[in-house]
């Protein structure tokens, strides 16, 4: 038993050792451009029943995080004009903006 123990060790870390994270293009684009953003920094501005998607001329998804409620949220960066909004989406058809505080 204490070799099976010793053997189980010695996979685990062999198999953590392999892991990586995958991030996107875009998101390490979007880190090296804002180092100091963070979620709990966004201030929200109000929610609706449509996405400001099709007003953007471009997106990328910024991350996934937990509401309060449990409910998983994606955040959306969408850029119009020259400027960044971001939008989160619930996947339950409410979009609510934040700004960066």
């Amino acid at each position: 038993m204490k070799y099976l123990s010793l053997v189980f060790i010695i996979l685990a870390g062999l198999l953590l050792s392999n892991c990586t994270i995958y991030r996107s293009p875009e998101r390490k684009e979007f880190e090296s451009e804002s180092p100091g953003f963070t979620v709990q920094n966004l201030k929200q501005l109000g929610c609706a029943n449509s996405s400001m998607r099709s007003k953007s001329q471009s997106s990328r998804l910024i991350t996934i995080y937990q509401s309060a409620n449990s409910e998983s949220h994606f955040l959306w960066e969408y850029r119009v004009g020259d400027e960044s909004y971001f939008e989160s989406d619930n996947l339950n058809g409410v979009y609510c903006a934040f700004e960066n505080s």
